[in-house]
């Protein structure tokens, strides 16, 4: 283990973070905008988000990182990397004619990186300390009251033909990410602590 993964602190990983979203977001929107509309979406979502981090990062503590976070960001980045690596893979191949089976296989590519960003998520939870599980729950908690009403009121919307939200479920995985954020922050500052989740 180096000495800058022994010395990375919630702010500078909140840094990294924000810069990680912004150069992943910036490339998604503008191939997005000529090839595939969601993908376009996804990068705007990821701009927000890297913005977003970027203005908390004065907030965030100094505090050292603890080794299950230091564990959590070492899986979470390679898997988020996979992720937008999936998502280019299936915007390229989205137009190409292709078998059924394969579509499916390529369609549900990005599923296997998010399902690693869970279980990354998972086990920081498990193997935090008590006040972290307590403020992770409460961060969950929010995320999925948030995005189910805000999913439900799309919903109604859609059924009383009032709009239409094309693609609208491919963007609940990227919302619940965006308000996980939000709310760990909202949390740890509840409990008088700095940074993010």
């Amino acid at each position: 283990m180096t000495d800058a993964v022994r010395t990375m602190t919630r702010r500078r990983s909140t840094f990294l973070m924000a810069m990680w979203a912004l150069g992943a977001g910036a490339p998604l929107a503008a191939l997005g905008w000529w090839l595939w509309t969601p993908l376009f979406y996804l990068g705007v979502l990821l701009l927000i988000l890297g913005a977003t981090w970027l203005l908390c990062v004065p907030m965030v503590s100094r505090e050292p990182l603890s080794p299950a976070h230091r564990r959590y960001l070492r899986t979470f980045f390679p898997a988020m990397g996979g992720y937008v690596l999936a998502i280019f893979v299936f915007g390229f191949l989205q137009h190409v004619a292709l078998p059924t089976w394969v579509m499916i296989l390529v369609a549900l590519l990005p599923v296997l990186p998010m399902i690693w960003v869970v279980v990354t998520i998972w086990r920081y939870t498990r193997e935090s300390d008590e006040m972290e599980q307590r403020i992770q729950l409460e961060t969950v908690y929010l995320t999925c009251g948030v995005v189910g009403l805000l999913a439900f009121a799309a919903g109604m919307l859609e059924m009383a033909g009032v709009y239409r939200f094309e693609g609208g479920l491919f963007f609940v995985l990227p919302a619940m990410f965006l308000i996980y954020g939000i709310a760990g922050w909202w949390c740890r500052r509840k409990y008088g602590l700095k940074g993010m989740c």
